[in-house]
Formats: C-alpha cells, sequence, structure tokens
C-alpha cells in the first residue's frame, strides 16, 4: 500500500506514532513505507556508546492511520550491540548472526530482532509506541550505564520527503498539542499582510508557524533603526548600519523564511487593490495612513474579500501612556462595521503616533485571533466585528456583536 496522505500527516493522525514524536523520538517516515526511529544509543563491543536505527514496516489502516503492528520483530541498522560486561545482546533479543536484510526502497539493515516482553498473554505490540519503546528500552538501558546523558528522545525533526509542506522542518507543536485538526484549518489560505510596521511584522511572526499556503508581503519602507525597537526579534548591527538598508519585507522574509517557505516579498507602497489579490483569501491591513487606507478598502469591498484592519493610539498624559488598540473584522455579508476604521488622517497624526513593542505584538495578536475565529480554529459564541482593548481599564470592549 503507498502512502497517500503526506508524512507529517500520518504521523499526526496515528495516535502512536504522534506520541512517540511528542516524547522526542527521532522518528521519520520513509517513502517505502517503513517507520524509522533514529539516534537510538547502544553500546557497541569497545564499550563505547554508538547510535542506531530501528526499522519497522507500517502497516496502514484502510483509513489511512498507522494500524496495529504485524508482529514484535523489528529492523536494526548499526553494530551488534552489548551489555556493559561485554556480553553481546543478540540471545535476549532473539537475534541471530548479522545478516543483509533487504527492505523495500532501497533500505538495508543488518540485524532482526525478535525479543518478547514477560508479560502473560502477550503475542505482540498494541501499536507501534509500544513496539519502539520495548526495544529502545532494551538498548538505552546499557548505553546509559556508560553515559548518563545518552537518550533516543534527540527532539530532532527532519524534512518531510515527497511533500509539500509549506515549513521546513515538521510543526511538532501542533502535533504534541494534538490540534491538528483545528490547525488544518488554515492550511488552504493565502493571506496578504500590508504593511509590516511594528504590528504588520507582529502578524508575520504569528502567521509563519501556521501552515497557511502563502503569506505576501507589502510594504515599501526601508528598514530602519527605529523598525528593530518595535519588531519581533533583535536585527543585527550589521543590519541597522547596512548601506543601502534593506527594505522591510526583504529584512523579514529573510528572517521568517527559514520557518514558513512561502513567503513573497513585494518591497511598494500599496495605494490600490489590483487583480493579485483576486487569489487572495485574507487581508490583514496594518497601516496607519488613513487616506491610503480607503483606497485599498474600496479594493478589498470590491472583490468581496475578508480582512481585518488593525488601528492603536497611544498619548502621553505627564509621565504615563494611554493606549487603545482597534481590531475590526469585515467578511462578506457583514460590511455595516466599516464606519470604525478611520479613512480620513488626523491632525498632527505623528504627537500620537506612539508604538511600543507590545502594543504592536497584542494589536496583531488580536487580529489573528480573529482571523482564526473566522476560520473555525477557535470557538465563537458572538461573532463580534469590532474590538477595542485600553490599557488603563485592561478591558476590551466588543462592538458589532452579532448574537447566534
Amino acid at each position: 500500500m503507498e502512502l497517500n496522505l503526506k508524512s507529517q500527516q500520518l504521523i499526526a493522525l496515528s495516535p502512536d506514532l504522534a506520541r512517540l514524536q511528542a516524547e522526542g523520538y527521532e522518528i521519520e517516515i520513509h517513502p517505502s513505507n517503513h517507520l524509522l526511529v533514529k539516534s537510538v544509543p547502544y553500546v557497541t563491543v569497545n564499550r563505547t556508546v554508538a547510535y542506531g536505527t530501528l526499522i519497522a514496516p507500517l502497516i496502514l489502516t484502510p483509513n489511512n492511520i498507522a494500524g496495529p503492528p504485524l508482529n514484535h520483530q523489528i529492523y536494526f541498522q548499526g553494530d551488534m550491540p552489548y551489555d556493559v560486561q561485554g556480553q553481546s545482546l543478540g540471545p535476549s533479543l532473539g537475534m541471530e548472526q548479522a545478516g543483509t536484510h533487504n527492505l523495500a526502497g532501497g533500505l538495508i539493515a543488518p540485524f532482526y530482532f525478535s525479543a518478547k516482553p514477560i508479560k502473560p498473554g502477550w503475542t505482540k505490540p498494541n501499536d507501534y509506541y509500544e513496539l519502539v519503546v520495548t526495544y529502545v528500552n532494551l538498548l538505552e538501558k546499557y548505553a546509559q550505564r556508560i553515559d548518563s546523558a545518552a537518550t533516543a528522545k534527540t527532539y530532532r525533526v527532519h524534512d518531510i520527503e515527497g511533500t509539500d509542506s509549506v515549513h521546513a522542518y515538521p510543526d511538532t507543536a501542533t502535533t504534541r498539542a494534538g490540534i491538528t485538526a483545528a490547525a488544518e484549518k488554515l492550511a488552504n489560505s493565502r493571506v496578504a499582510i500590508i504593511g509590516l510596521g511594528g504590528t504588520g511584522s507582529y502578524v508575520l511572526d504569528f502567521l509563519s508557524k501556521t501552515n497557511v499556503r502563502e503569506i505576501r508581503l507589502y510594504d515599501g519602507d526601508l528598514f530602519s533603526q527605529h523598525n528593530a525597537y518595535r519588531a519581533p526579534g533583535a536585527a543585527g548591527r550589521e543590519i541597522i548600519m547596512a548601506n543601502p538598508s534593506p527594505f522591510k519585507v526583504h529584512y523579514l522574509k529573510g528572517i521568517y523564511e527559514k520557518m514558513h517557505l512561502n513567503i513573497v516579498a513585494v518591497p511598494q507602497y500599496l495605494t490600490e487593490i489590483g487583480p493579485e489579490f483576486i487569489e487572495t483569501d485574507f487581508v490583514f491591513l496594518c497601516i496607519d495612513r488613513a487616506e491610503t487606507r480607503a483606497a485599498i478598502l474600496d479594493g478589498l469591498l470590491h472583490l468581496d474579500k475578508p480582512f481585518c484592519d488593525v488601528g492603536m493610539g497611544a498619548t502621553l498624559k505627564g509621565t504615563a501612556l494611554s493606549a487603545t488598540m482597534r481590531t475590526t473584522f469585515s467578511a462578506p455579508g457583514h460590511r455595516s462595521h466599516r464606519y470604525r476604521i478611520p479613512t480620513t488622517d488626523i491632525p498632527d497624526e505623528y504627537a500620537t503616533n506612539i508604538q511600543i513593542a507590545e502594543l504592536n505584538a497584542l494589536n496583531a495578536a488580536l487580529a489573528v485571533i480573529r482571523w482564526k475565529k473566522h476560520l473555525g480554529f477557535y470557538r465563537v459564541r458572538e461573532p463580534e466585528y469590532s474590538s477595542v482593548y485600553t490599557t488603563a481599564f485592561n478591558r476590551i470592549d466588543n462592538e458589532d456583536v452579532v448574537a447566534q
């Protein structure tokens, strides 16, 4: 049977495989339909610790998840394992002399283990977790007598072969939390962020950790020193001193494409919505020029696109700041709240345009949470289409609430 699910999906949907990965075992699904458990410590004939690989044929159910193993046996790539006294573990592992076991897909294993735990009525493991842990424990306990730090729980991840994953490495956090089904609701979205200032850059930070299909970045600004103090991460001095300075979108793409592979940088000020937005599923509008926002809003409404507009205001009163953060969500069928989005610039706007990293991050977080509600990731009882958070009262006031 061929794998017709992506490797990471198979792991996520199979409770025993997901448990192995969540506990830190270095597992991989080989294209030949074998489960590989790498970096398993064992003792060599010279009483040193080495690391081998356990290999088990992967049996799938009709639902394309891992079923019960075929039997209690497993293959091993490595040298003959020994105990700390220099005695071969061959007899206790039910193992014959080293040979050549040609498995599918070019896999070759010199050893074949066939050990059974001493349990009344036990015939074979219930799942792959039990199978793997049984053999890891048999090998690891001797290795740890020589090196107490020896462990098969490396928490190391591997590139996913033959998949179209948007991530550079598997999202084991989602798997570990058991929320894969919820996360898959985000998978088909093409998302755009217009404006990569303090708030927009945090939106990118949060989106890069999701499995959205594509993230498009629009901003014509250069990355300057003041940007570094209200953007996620820590920009190096070489970035700040670079001549010429990089565009914000190029700098941020360079950081986040290390995790998310489908980020498109567009180094330009967007003043209208072009035809490229026809394929966009959602837009985060994070700009502070109200007149520019008005033209963009008209374009998004013309295409009937869902979007989230954010706004922030902070003023200095004496020696303390007072701040508000607005999050306005708009979707087909619910557009009446547009009046809450400012479309004309206020006098002396930059006198109150105080932005601090935690305020930007919170504004971005509220917007991303609202987007996830829209896609069903978070439960919603009474959808709000605009909300305002105030620091002075530590309160979020929901507005334009739709009762269900």
